[in-house]
């Protein structure tokens, strides 16, 4: 259940009895509630309190409401705003939605229980929504800030930092607009939204674990160091009742390959690393119990100087997701990722099973 205890609402109205019947209804409601009988006592509240929602009378002596919201929306434009009316006056109503962004509008007389009551829990859900989308976008601003004084103070790694930059942005917009449908659901009832708090969560933990990786440190390891890694990834994170195979040798990760020839590779290691993390703790996590089985194998490259390296991950029973949006958020933050350090992410199904590829280009690095 939502939290509307730091939300407050301002009711103004000229007919004070209207005012009293909706301090009488309200008052176990658990958000502030403030009263004015004025377009000028409105105002002078809203100097005096942060007000998130705004409920008015259109027709009222002096200052009418549409000139209240006219001033509120654009002193306060964050406030969302909702109007009472009688009929007769939709035609001025319809004219002050196109004018000042009304969220929504009430005709007189109004039923509390069906009506203003929960018009308003949904004024303050949507109010909290656009607040916390703004808290998100503040956090990935001051982090990219952060990210910015790295760049000006290493000019040595400027060009991948300039890399890392575009993932950074390419991620805030992707999951902008994958946070602002999952709004759009929660405001048509589809979600809850304890399920969009813990979406937000997800997207602040991965935007977490990428910075964390940043910026991107290109460094050269053997083949097998990296297999070897692996291996203990899998065997730290294994939980939940799922499990990946384990091999004949005792390891996870079997290699297919040139079986003589270790080689001296260079790469973003850490960021490989993470983006095995990501397949195995969260996408393999968000299905049910299962049993997964891990190749990996070295294949020819079309660029002279490279190797290519292709994980396999096989799911040994029928496909069952669990939690598709967090299936969706990691896919795209995968593939995002692995597209900055010469990698590549795939899903496939077949015969009802899936199969997850990460292919990632290495430089091998001559040992003359």
């Amino acid at each position: 259940m939502s939290d509307y205890s730091s939300n407050n609402i301002l009711f103004v109205d000229d007919e004070v009895n209207i005012l009293r019947s909706l301090r009488r209804g309200l008052i176990k409601e658990p958000y502030g509630k403030f009263f004015a009988k004025s377009g000028i006592d409105a105002l002078d509240i809203l100097a005096q309190e942060d007000i998130h929602v705004i409920i008015t009378d259109m027709r009222m002596p002096g200052m009418t409401g549409l000139e209240l919201l006219n001033i509120v929306h654009d002193k306060y434009p964050d406030i969302v705003k909702i109007v009472l009316s009688g009929y007769a006056q939709l035609p001025q109503v319809l004219a002050t939605v196109n004018q000042v962004n009304i969220f929504k509008f009430i005709t007189k007389p109004w039923n509390l229980e069906n009506d203003l009551r929960k018009v308003i829990l949904e004024a303050f859900n949507y109010y909290n929504l656009k607040y916390e989308n703004e808290v998100l976008k503040i956090s990935l601003g001051k982090k990219n800030a952060l990210y910015q004084k790295l760049l000006r103070d290493n000019d040595s790694k400027i060009m991948t930092m300039k890399r890392d930059l575009k993932l950074v942005s390419s991620l805030q917009t992707e999951w902008s607009n994958v946070l602002r449908q999952l709004s759009y659901e929660m405001q048509e009832g589809a979600i809850s939204s304890e399920d969009f708090e813990d979406m937000l969560d997800i997207a602040d933990r991965l935007f977490a674990g990428i910075m964390s990786n940043m910026p991107t440190d290109v460094v050269q390891l053997k083949f097998s160091w990296l297999i070897d890694e692996v291996n203990l990834l899998v065997k730290r994170i294994q939980r939940s009742g799922n499990q990946v195979e384990e091999k004949p040798d005792g390891e996870y990760v079997k290699f297919y390959g040139y079986e003589t020839v270790d080689h001296l590779l260079s790469g973003a290691h850490q960021m490989l690393l993470f983006c095995f993390k990501l397949v195995f703790e969260w996408l393999l996590l968000a299905r049910e119990p299962n049993t997964f089985s891990v190749i990996v194998r070295e294949e020819v490259s079309e660029l002279k100087g490279k190797s290519k390296i292709v994980f396999l991950i096989h799911e040994d029973q029928a496909v069952f997701q669990q939690n598709q949006r967090i299936i969706e958020l990691v896919d795209m933050s995968l593939s995002l990722t692995l597209g900055t350090i010469n990698g590549r992410y795939q899903v496939m199904e077949k015969d009802g099973k899936t199969l997850i590829a990460i292919e990632t280009l290495l430089d091998i690095v001559s040992e003359e």
